[in-house]
């Protein structure tokens, strides 16, 4: 998030949100367009965070190795690896003007960089609470999928041909932009 935080004092560039993708996860750009003009109102809401959610309770189970059960994990939920979208406002709380960086310090879960995250975002006693934040669960045709999980063929984990999936995926898209809306 070291880049979006630099990039969110440049109003110029009109930065609203900052995505964690997993370096083997393809951007679908066109899906998440789809998706934002979709739930244009419920993203227009302060603090925003887009993913695919695990509680508490279900990673307090052995299937999550009891994970969650660790004193040092705060949150209620977090948002698994593969992608998450986080609003401009929320990162600002949980990396800036939130709280302290001993506090934040604090909340760093060893290991598990998503349950930091959720952390940071969800359990940071600050003055955004869980109920401040708009959490909206991202759908089965994600705008990133795991390549060999989501994406049709396995051949999409070689980084270059992933690169180039992406490529076509962004021309395909630019190619319609002509039928955006004009906000």
């Amino acid at each position: 998030y070291a880049a979006a935080l630099i990039a969110l004092d440049r109003e110029d560039l009109n930065i609203q949100y900052a995505a964690k993708i997993d370096s083997d996860a393809i951007m679908f750009v066109n899906r998440l367009w789809n998706y934002t003009h979709n739930n244009e109102r419920q993203l227009r809401d302060k603090y925003v965070l887009l993913g695919w959610f695990v509680t508490k309770k279900q990673c307090s189970t052995g299937r999550w190795d009891n994970l969650c059960k660790d004193p040092l994990f705060k949150a209620p939920k977090f948002a698994l690896g593969g992608t998450y979208i986080i609003s401009k406002a929320l990162l600002r709380n949980a990396y800036l003007d939130g709280s302290s960086s001993d506090h934040r310090r604090s909340l760093h879960f060893p290991h598990h960089e998503d349950m930091s995250q959720g952390n940071m975002m969800l359990g940071n006693d600050s003055n955004v609470t869980v109920d401040d934040i708009t959490l909206m669960q991202l759908p089965p045709q994600s705008p990133a999928s795991h390549a060999g999980q989501k994406t049709p063929r396995r051949m999409y984990k070689n980084y270059f041909q992933r690169c180039g999936c992406l490529y076509n995926n962004t021309k395909e898209m630019m190619a319609t932009a002509e039928d955006w809306p004009t906000k």
